[in-house]
């Protein structure tokens, strides 16, 4: 995959996963689900991935940082 392409992928995920989440309503977010051994409902859920992204734009960061690269602004 070329790096124009990677980036249309990943545009197209973030556009879809937007969307997704977009048409939740609270009765749909509140409902439970298994997860890792114990229960999580939807909201929660939004959080922890939202976290977890977080996490790895940090990882990110510190390695263009390394590198010599000025990261982009995190929040624009």
């Amino acid at each position: 995959m070329s790096k124009k392409q990677l980036m249309q992928f990943l545009s197209d995920a973030y556009e879809y996963g937007l969307k997704v989440v977009g048409e939740l309503d609270e009765k749909s977010l509140s409902k439970e689900f298994n997860w890792n051994g114990g229960k999580l409902n939807k909201y929660q859920f939004l959080n922890l991935i939202q976290d977890h992204q977080t996490h790895h734009v940090g990882q990110l960061i510190v390695y263009l940082r390394l590198n010599n690269i000025e990261p982009p602004k995190y929040i624009v």
